[in-house]
């Protein structure tokens, strides 16, 4: 039982350093596409979909190509 304890414990730890990490990256995300959005002038509809989605995590891995102007 103590085995099956740390390894409980260990599971979980790791569980937390990936949530961390998809959350870091999710922000990591949304703020490049934020950034590019300042001083446009078009329809921002699209862009703040993603952004909505990158945050609930529905699109884990999914990166806009944005132009550089």
């Amino acid at each position: 039982t103590r085995l099956m304890a740390r390894h409980i414990w260990i599971k979980n730890k790791i569980d937390k350093e990936i949530q961390i990490k998809l959350l870091e990256y999710r922000i990591n995300s949304v703020n490049r596409v934020l950034n590019y959005m300042v001083g446009l002038d078009e329809d921002m509809d699209n862009l703040l979909t993603h952004c909505i989605n990158k945050l609930n995590g529905n699109i884990d891995g999914m990166e806009l190509d944005l132009k550089e102007e």
